[in-house]
């Protein structure tokens, strides 16, 4: 989703980093700043700074995920759904602008599904993170078990949310490749 020039998911994807951001904060003196600081400037320094710590955990898990091969597989799979179901694999290559070219509907569509999967991914990221950061910055003041239960939630939800993004890679690449089937066909019925 864009406000002209921005994307929101970083908002999210930043903001959703704060479950481990302010637990590795609060054992540091930079904790003091921000309470020092009015309120005014701290919203100021910290839409900024969500926006790029945003940016920089979805660029990290974009090159995490192709890295260990898992969009690949998941993109394999739906090309070979979508060539038993339509006999074809649409040109790639013609991306999601192509897909805005022939039809701003679809385009947006596209948008919304891609969206969806990069908050997905964001969330993974941070909460694989949370994991080990939450647990560790915490030990000192709560018992082992307590401890040992935020690391298992933490990676459980890490695991679930890694189901739910690969459901929306998935989804959006299956309605990438239709959207471009779909925008193919137009230009075969114009031409």
């Amino acid at each position: 989703m864009n406000i002209p020039g921005l994307l929101i998911e970083y908002f999210i994807t930043g903001s959703s980093a704060c479950i481990w951001l302010i637990p590795l904060f609060s054992n540091f003196k930079a904790q003091a700043i921000f309470t020092s600081l009015p309120s005014g400037i701290i919203s100021l320094l910290l839409l900024p700074l969500l926006y790029i710590i945003g940016l920089g955990l979805d660029m990290t898990s974009g090159f995490l995920i192709n890295k260990f091969g898992w969009k690949r597989n998941i993109r394999d799979s739906v090309k070979e759904r979508i060539k038993a179901k339509y006999g074809v694999i649409p040109n790639e290559e013609l991306g999601a602008m192509s897909i805005w070219l022939h039809n701003a509907d679809l385009g947006k569509g596209y948008e919304i599904q891609s969206s969806r999967d990069r908050i997905a991914r964001g969330t993974t990221l941070n909460l694989a993170i949370a994991a080990f950061v939450v647990p560790v910055s915490t030990y000192r003041s709560l018992p082992l078990i307590e401890v040992v239960m935020l690391f298992m939630v933490f990676s459980i939800l890490s695991i679930l949310f890694y189901g739910i993004w690969r459901k929306c890679e998935a989804r959006s690449h299956r309605y990438k490749l239709t959207a471009l089937l779909a925008v193919s066909k137009e230009d075969y019925i114009s031409q």
